[in-house]
Order: C-alpha cells, then structure tokens, then sequence
C-alpha cells in the first residue's frame, strides 16, 4: 500500500465514532443506541483501541462485532480498518466490500475498497473502484489518493505515460505531495526522460530533503548524462543519509573506480558488502526465529560469500549447523569465530555443546569451566557442564555442577529440578525431594517439577493425595503421555482402577512406542503396585 493509504484517514476515525457513539434521532440501520449497553461498550472499546493503535485488539473486537451484527456499518469499516492497518488487506477487502453494500455509492468506502484490493494486487478490481469513488466524489480533497492509486497501478503494470497524468491529476488537487513528485519522477526515468524526471526529484526535495530515493534517482540520472562528478557526489549523499542500504554503496563505488579514485571505491565497496552481509544475515534471523534452519543457512552462505570478514554472520552459521544436527561442522565454524573473537562466551559455549555432540566430553568440560569462569552468571553454563559429566557417568560431579550454578542463583528454580533428577538416580531420595519441593516453590505453575515429585512420592511409599494432587497439576498444564501415565500410576495405587484405566489407555494412544507409559500400561493392567 501507498503511502498515503498507510497514513490514518481523518474521516474513518469520524465515521467510527459518530456512527458507533451517537445516538441517531431516526432509527437508522447503523445506529448502534438500539442495541443493549453491553454492545454499546464494544463499540466504545474498539473505537478507543483503534485510536491508540491496538490494531490487533480492534481488529479482534471488531471481527467479533462485525459477526454478531453484521448489517452495521461502524462493525465492518472498524474490522476493514483495522485489518489494513495490519497489511491485511484480504480481509480488509471482504469487510470493505461488506461496508459499501451497506452504504453504497460512499466515495470514501469505495476508495478504501479500492486500496485494500490493490494491496492484494487484484488491480482491475481496483482500478474499477478508484474510478467509481472518483466519479461519485464531486470535489473532495479524498481525491488526491485515489489518483494518486491509479497511478501506482499504471506504474506496476508499466503504463508509465497513465501514471503520469495520474500524478499530475493528484498534484492538481494537492500541489505539495512530494510522494507523487517522486513516483512521477520513477515514471520519467523508466521512458528515460531524463530532465523531467530529474525535476520531478527535485520538486520532491525541495519538500523532504531527505528522500534519499530521490537523492539517488539523481545520482542515476546524472550518471546516464555523464557527470561523474555529480553522480558520485548524489551517491555518497544516498549513502549518508542511509547507511545501512547496500544498493547505494555499490552504486558509489562503481562511480569513485570510473572517476579513478580507486582507494575511495576500495572504501565503497567494502562498505557495500559488509551492509549487504548484514541485510543477507537479518533475513536470515527471520528463518531462525522459526527454526527453518536450512533456509537460515541459505543466507548466511550468501553473507559470508559477501564478506568474509563478517564475523556475525560466521557465528550465526555455526549455530545453524549447530542446530541442524552438524556438530563437526558446528565445531570447526566455532573454532575460526573464536579466532577472530578470542574468549567469546557465547561462541565458547556453543562450542562446547557441539563438543558434547561428538562425545568429546573432557574438551567441552574445559570449555564450559571457561565459560563459567569468565561469565559466572549464565545459568546454562552449569546445566550443559552437568549433562557433559552425567554422560560419562560422573553423576556426583552433576550434582555439583548444578550445586555450582545455585550457589550463583538461588532461585534458579530449573537448577533445583534438574539437581533433584541428578539425585534420584544416585539414589539421595531425601534430597531429591527436597530439590523438587524448592522448585515447585519458586514457579508454582511449572509442570514437570510437580510430576517429578509425584513420582518419587509415589515410588517411595509417600503420601498418594499430595502425589496424585502434583500430577493432576502437571497433566491440566502439560498433557503429555508420560505426565498422564505418572497419573495413571497414582490413581492404580489409590484403588481408583477406573480412572487409572481412562488415563493411561489415552496416554498409550498418544505415545504407544513410549517406554514408560508401555510399562504403566502392563502394570496397571497386571493389577501392580509399586
């Protein structure tokens, strides 16, 4: 969407508030005083989450709204509104489309209909309605943007000439729009109409200096007609006022080499493919963020075949590697970060969990004993260290590991579960119990404290209520299979068959491979006890 179509019309906050606030003297079919307090107040609410810009809240209020009475208007423009504000325009469109059955020939919610299908590009449909809101729109200023629509869909479609006179029609009705200056100047410089377009960037300017598109439009334009000189001088002008922007730079090395100035274009271009490292490698914290590791690591190849030299896009490709299940790749991407950045923590750390990977417990542990000793206060740092002994059978140096990180934290209330697994399989029940009880302490709401408890409860011959209260807790918040056998288990040793053979038979369903519940399942079903 446009600009423009992004700004908050003054005239939908009106139509919102007069048509889902004031009371009409005739009972017309959007006014909303005919309908109880209560839907009042959702109209009230809505109306004030759109004004401080809680889209989603609006959008949500007014959705549910727009389905429980869907003939008012106020419903549908707040839900059509609401979406675009959220690049929804699908679903602006449907309610924009609902809104002007209710209210037809509205110049306004045609033209907003308009806008929403040009954001899905269903640009015919569009067109037919910019055309339609011009036509029913008399003289009103709204029809600045509906011209101006025309002209971006003209412009997409490589109708350069229309969108021009579409432009121009806009400027006609608000001369000081410097968008359609600067989209009429893109116009010019794709028929190559190289001094119209450059005064149209300049008129744009000469509004907002710092339209560094524009800026470097000139720099384009200056470059066709052969002045190096001020081609380089609008490039390196689009690179100040936009830094991050790798285009840019390239542009202005390229021109520093062709004027000679090869130190400069050294400069340029080295600035160029650490930015365009840094777009590859933000792209690819997206797929991170998802764990779409493949496609992150797509990226960052890109940056590092970019810039070798980037250092952040090394370390987020180990870490991709890393949790990709390449560990040997993980670790020789660690060891050349940790080279250029010696003593990095994070690096430090990961290094030693691909070292875990590979079995080479004795080189993570001194790792992970580096890590803690420079940055004591991850608490990460003690759990990985207790897992790397607990693999080598050094159960008594797990427990200190995590007796470590407590020491650190005492209200590291994950510390405290995993020390109190450590000391149920070393067989210090008392202690155990006494590492759940703390953790459930400090986050009552953590299920797998409560059903760690429950177990060892039920397995040493201790008190089945407050057992059986632990592991219903753990199964209302984490209804897994192990949770529900633990549960099951319990209901068997009170005499509750019933129940016992409801949970655990649900649990078999869910996890018929798993271990535990098959053996719950054969207990239960035995008529056992522990």
């Amino acid at each position: 969407m446009s600009v423009l179509a992004r700004r908050a019309p003054a005239w939908m906050l009106c139509v919102l508030c007069a048509l889902a606030s004031t009371p009409a003297i005739a009972a017309e079919p959007w006014d909303t005083s005919r309908h109880p307090p209560a839907t009042q107040r959702k109209f009230r609410e809505a109306e004030r989450l759109f004004r401080e810009g809680d889209h989603v809240a609006s959008l949500a209020l007014y959705a549910a709204l727009a389905e429980e009475h869907p003939e008012l208007p106020p419903a549908q423009i707040g839900r059509a509104a609401s979406a675009s504000r959220l690049a929804k325009y699908a679903e602006a469109a449907a309610a924009y489309e609902a809104a002007v059955r209710l209210l037809p020939d509205d110049p306004l919610l045609e033209g907003e209909l308009a806008d929403s299908y040009r954001g899905v590009k269903r640009y015919d449909d569009a067109e037919a309605w910019y055309h339609r809101a011009l036509g029913n729109a008399g003289e009103a200023p709204h029809r600045t943007r509906w011209h101006f629509g025309l002209g971006l869909i003209d412009s997409a479609a490589g109708r350069y000439s229309a969108a021009v006179a579409h432009y121009l029609d806009a400027l006609a009705i608000n001369p000081v729009l410097p968008i359609a200056r600067h989209n009429m100047g893109v116009a010019f410089l794709k028929m190559n109409r190289l001094a119209e377009a450059d005064a149209a960037f300049v008129a744009a300017l000469s509004v907002d200096p710092e339209n560094v598109r524009a800026v470097f439009a000139r720099g384009q334009i200056a470059a066709r007609n052969g002045d190096r000189v001020a081609a380089a001088e609008l490039y390196g002008r689009a690179t100040e006022l936009q830094p991050d922007e790798p285009t840019f730079h390239h542009a202005h090395a390229q021109m520093l080499r062709r004027m000679g100035d090869a130190d400069g274009a050294d400069a340029a271009l080295g600035r160029y493919r650490s930015t365009k490292a840094a777009q590859y490698r933000a792209e690819s914290r997206e797929f991170m963020a998802q764990g779409q590791w493949v496609d992150a690591l797509a990226h960052l190849n890109k940056a590092y075949e970019t810039d070798p030299t980037d250092i952040d896009s090394l370390t987020d490709r180990a870490y991709c590697l890393l949790r990709s299940g390449e560990s040997e790749l993980a670790r020789r991407e660690y060891e050349r970060v940790l080279a250029a950045r010696p003593g990095a923590a994070r690096a430090t750390f990961h290094l030693a969990v691909a070292l875990y990977h590979l079995g080479r417990h004795d080189e993570a542990e001194v790792k992970l004993l580096e890590v803690i000793s420079s940055t004591p206060d991850t608490p990460e740092s003690y759990r990985q260290l207790a897992w790397v002994r607990r693999a080598q059978g050094d159960l008594p140096g797990a427990e200190d590991a995590f007796t470590m990180g407590l020491a650190r934290n005492s209200k590291w209330a994950p510390g405290y579960w995993w020390r109190g697994s450590v000391r149920r399989q070393m067989g210090a029940e008392s202690g155990a119990e006494s590492d759940f009880r703390r953790a459930i302490q400090l986050t009552p709401d953590a299920p797998f404290p409560r059903e760690s408890l429950a177990r060892l409860l039920l397995e040493t011959g201790g008190d089945l209520a407050e057992a059986r209260k632990h592991a219903a807790s753990a199964v209302r918040k984490v209804a897994s299979p192990q949770h529900r056998a633990t549960l099951a288990l319990i209901y068997d040793a009170l005499g509750m068959p019933d129940d016992a053979s409801t949970e655990i038979e649900r649990a078999y369903r869910e996890a018929p491979s798993n271990e535990r519940v098959a053996a719950a399942r054969e207990q239960i079903s035995a008529g056992g006890r522990p």
